[in-house]
């Protein structure tokens, strides 16, 4: 059953593995049309949909849920995106690498003129294929895996899942990040948010274990967490 949409929606706050570049023979680099490098951290929380009118989000703390993010699962896209934490960007000739200290995740977005790999497994971070359109970088992420959330209200997506962004700094030290969600088995409509960023040019990504964080992670939750009621 699609999931119903609304306008009002809002969404909280907006790999694994990386895709082997030797899914697509690499063609000849595109020219770049902009330079992102060096270390952002978000300035914006995100403004897409928390709960639908079939979804109203989970009624127990997370901590109590099954959210995938708290299992240290990838985040996936567009929830990479919703934590405050710093990411990084590095161009090479022909692919752009989005570094997240957030669970030090790695996102290939691949610009030398290939397209998506054929006939690949569904992934956690999914394929990404970008173009410049002159200072915008637009990259295309298919190939996701149904496993991971929009955000903390446990909002579902399918393997159908299509995500584009569109990255273009608003001036020298602000980057937009423009997301469009397209999923036509999970919602009746499209869904768009964004993300802004602010350059940090004496930081560095820092190292992040999820796994050794977990446990003081799940005894906050335990005293922040939803009564429930008793029977």
């Amino acid at each position: 059953m699609k999931i119903r949409t609304v306008a009002s929606l809002a969404f909280v706050i907006l790999v694994a593995g990386s895709i082997p570049a030797f899914a697509q023979k690499p063609q000849q680099a595109a020219a770049q049309g902009a330079d992102f490098t060096g270390v952002w951290y978000p300035s914006t929380a995100a403004t897409l949909g928390a709960a639908t009118p079939d979804n109203p989000g989970p009624s127990t703390s997370s901590y109590d849920s099954n959210d995938p993010d708290f299992q240290c699962f990838p985040s996936g896209v567009p929830r990479i995106y919703l934590f405050l934490y710093p990411i990084e960007f590095v161009h090479t000739p022909g692919r752009v690498l989005i570094l997240f200290e957030y669970g030090h995740n790695i996102r290939q977005i691949f610009t030398d003129g290939r397209g998506h790999a054929q006939d690949e497994e569904p992934t956690w971070m999914g394929d990404s294929i970008g173009h410049w359109e002159g200072d915008t970088l637009v990259a295309e992420t298919i190939g996701l895996n149904d496993k991971t959330w929009f955000g903390y209200g446990g909002q579902p997506h399918s393997e159908a899942l299509r995500v584009v962004e569109r990255f273009r700094r608003l001036d020298h030290d602000s980057l937009m990040i423009d997301i469009t969600l397209d999923d036509p088995k999970a919602y009746t409509t499209q869904l768009h948010t964004q993300k802004k960023y602010i350059l940090k040019p004496d930081w560095n990504i820092k190292e992040f274990v999820c796994e050794d964080g977990l446990i003081n992670f799940r005894d906050y939750e335990k005293k922040v967490a939803i009564p429930q009621p008793t029977k």
